[in-house]
């Protein structure tokens, strides 16, 4: 037999001619041939049987080959194989081809063609990669008293996190004797004459845990610029300098949550520069998560060395109570929301509740169940009223597809925080392609029969006696939530959702046996708009009354 090897699988050197001993035909033999490669480096292995033992018969058999190698190349990588979520100062690591005296690793974004980063003498390297993006890196391990004297790894992947985390708040803790509350760490104006701000709560839990946007914590900030202070606000210094040129951050983006008493003007600062918030001041009067990004390579600030950051509220005799979540460098820049007027396109159905029931755009009259009427509102004008107990306005069928939008505005008379079921609008009977869309428990929710995933619900949470415009989208690949012109939560759809659009209650629900009327809202609803297309960001935000630009949520 004359034996071949190869590394590429093309070009093959010969190894040598051997014979193979002969088999004895019994049962449980062991083997009985070794051929010794010398170290070759071998990556593909030809056989060549040129004659047998059993003479004049051209017949050849092998029973078990073995192949035993001595591992020269990388192995084992470290982000595994693959690997999601990795953060961008990621340490490479894998576990070295034997007899290797130096490691070279190449990386990029395309596995075709990858770039030398480095040489090192240990199988490790650090690498500073860019948030949201997929890498491919490999190593090549050298011996220049070998020959060949590189041998290559297999080309392995992963993908880093879309963004990082500069506070989440979910660390802290009520445990002062280890430093560990919120105020030990974001330090506020307790005690000083000059800065009137107060972090965290007077007794435990000391930071959020209701008003949150994600996760299990917030921030909460009262401030009170009254008796000296003109300002307010709270600093955190970070244990080292954060280098803010690397990774391709450009934005800072952070939410927060008002509350209608609120005064003031918002601003943030980095390293003790000081950048206003972009959008209108009457933003803090909104009780619901509100976004605001903030770009870095205008903020003026040295991002080489970022040491601290603070938020604070200024303006003489301004006061009240902030909630802050979720501070994140991006890697895009940020967006605004500019209102476009949707028009009447795609409008199926429009109940204005101008002293009637009636469709103004169409034919779809809607027919009103129980006690429900026309009352006047001193902030909308005339709207419906419904107490709770079997009142709706009844919907017919406008029509079925994998888009639609429904809006309206909502004032709830009682807490809904308590409520499971407060509904908006309810498909009759819960059948296939139903839309259910409510309060529960004080956040927006929704869902559709037939959908995977269950229901979608919001963050931002409801208080009574205040109009909020509520709106649900549906598109072949998205499914989302809106409060007051701000996407409160979505789920992306893999495949169309065919969904009936009316044909149920606006203010309750008409159970399966057609006839009990359940899940009541409980107060005033105006304006509500049937369209068969999703509307766009930027007309929802129209609906909702914004005539403004302002930030669009990550």
């Amino acid at each position: 037999m004359t034996v071949e090897y190869s590394a590429d699988g093309t070009n093959y050197k010969k190894l040598g001619d051997f014979e193979f001993a002969r088999a004895p035909g019994a049962a449980g033999y062991s083997s009985n041939t070794t051929v010794d490669f010398a170290g070759a480096m071998a990556k593909y292995v030809k056989l060549t049987i040129k004659s047998n033992w059993g003479g004049v018969v051209p017949q050849y058999g092998l029973s078990e080959v073995r192949f035993l190698q001595i591992p020269v190349a990388a192995r084992e990588p470290s982000p595994a194989a693959g690997a999601a979520g990795v953060a961008p100062q990621v340490t490479l690591s894998w576990r070295a081809g034997r007899e290797a005296g130096s490691h070279q690793v190449f990386l990029g974004t395309d596995p075709n063609n990858l770039s030398l980063a480095g040489t090192v003498k240990t199988p490790r390297f650090d690498a500073d990669v860019n948030l949201n993006q997929s890498y491919y890196w490999k190593v090549v391990e050298v011996n220049e008293a070998k020959d060949p004297a590189t041998w290559p790894s297999d080309v392995w992947s992963f993908a880093t996190v879309k963004f990082l985390v500069v506070d989440d708040f979910e660390s802290y803790t009520d445990n002062m004797d280890k430093n560990q509350a919120i105020f030990q760490t974001w330090m506020d104006g307790y005690g000083t004459k000059t800065n009137g701000s107060v972090v965290g709560y007077g007794q435990a839990p000391f930071a959020e845990t209701i008003i949150i946007q994600g996760g299990k914590q917030a921030m909460p900030l009262t401030y009170s610029n009254t008796g000296g202070p003109t300002s307010s606000e709270a600093e955190r210094t970070f244990d080292a300098p954060q280098d803010w040129t690397k990774h391709g951050y450009k934005t800072l983006a952070l939410a927060f949550y008002g509350d209608p008493n609120n005064t003031g003007q918002l601003y943030l600062k980095i390293n003790g520069t000081k950048i206003p918030y972009g959008g209108k001041a009457e933003d803090l009067k909104r009780a619901q998560w509100q976004p605001w990004n903030i770009d870095l390579a205008s903020s003026g600030v040295n991002l080489k060395s970022v040491t601290k950051i603070a938020v604070g509220v200024e303006g003489a005799g301004a006061a009240g109570l902030l909630r802050f979540d979720n501070i994140y460098l991006y890697p895009t820049a940020g967006e605004m929301i500019k209102p476009v007027d949707p028009g009447k396109t795609g409008l199926v159905a429009w109940y204005k509740f101008d002293g009637d029931f009636k469709d103004s755009a169409g034919t779809f009259t809607g027919t009103p169940r129980g006690d429900a009427k026309i009352v006047s509102d001193p902030v909308r004008g005339q709207v419906v009223t419904l107490d709770g107990v079997g009142d709706a306005v009844a919907v017919p069928l406008l029509g079925s597809g994998d888009s639609l939008t429904i809006a309206m505005w909502v004032n709830t008379a009682v807490d809904p925080v308590p409520l499971q079921f407060e509904s908006f609008f309810h498909a009759n009977g819960w059948e296939a392609k139903d839309l259910h869309w409510r309060y529960s428990y004080g956040k927006v929710n929704s869902g559709i029969n037939g959908v995977a995933g269950g229901d979608v619900t919001g963050v931002s949470i409801a208080k009574p006696n205040q109009w909020n415009h509520v709106a649900v989208t549906v598109s072949p690949t998205e499914y989302a939530l809106w409060l007051n012109g701000i996407k409160e939560a979505s789920r992306a759809l893999p495949t169309p959702a065919a969904v009936t659009l009316g044909e149920g209650l606006i203010g309750a629900w008409l159970g399966t046996d057609g006839t009990t009327v359940t899940r009541n809202f409980t107060g005033k609803i105006d304006d509500a708009r049937f369209y068969n297309r999703a509307l766009s960001p930027e007309e929802i935000a129209s609906l909702a009354g914004r005539t403004d630009p302002f930030y669009k949520p990550f």
